[in-house]
């Protein structure tokens, strides 16, 4: 939860922001304005000046790897690592999400590693993701 009870992965600046059930929960507040929380804005100033060609995002509890855009190898190849079951849809709209800003509209590799709450120290997840790092290019 970012300043102001805003939910940075649901104030990007999707096609989407503002719409649907989810955004008229507190816990996934959007803001009034997409992109305009200081988070968000970091978020999408380092994205822009480093152009990443692949980008993982950390999350909790969902225990998945939800991937979104050209990235469903590297999502397989994540969950052999991790266990966790890759998952293009996680159940619920997300709008305003990264995932959908940089994945879906901007076509970039966007995985959204979403950690097992209880399971965070016991999973050794530095090391699956420096693994994660030594894939082949994203697709």
């Amino acid at each position: 939860m970012c300043s102001g009870g805003i939910d940075i992965n649901r104030n990007f600046p999707t096609k989407d922001f503002g719409t649907g059930e989810q955004c008229k929960s507190g816990d996934h507040y959007g803001g009034k304005a997409a992109g305009s929380d200081p988070e968000t804005q970091a978020v999408m100033s380092v994205i822009s000046a480093h152009k990443p060609r692949l980008i993982i995002s950390l999350h909790d509890p969902l225990a998945c790897v939800n991937y979104n855009g050209p990235s469903i190898r590297i999502a397989r190849r994540i969950s052999k690592l991790t266990g966790l079951p890759a998952a293009g849809d996680i159940g619920h709209p997300c709008p305003g999400s990264m995932g959908t800003y940089y994945g879906f509209e901007r076509r970039v590799p966007l995985i959204t590693l979403e950690l097992p709450k209880d399971e965070f120290d016991t999973l050794h997840w530095p090391g699956i993701m420096l693994e994660t790092l030594r894939l082949p290019t994203p697709g």
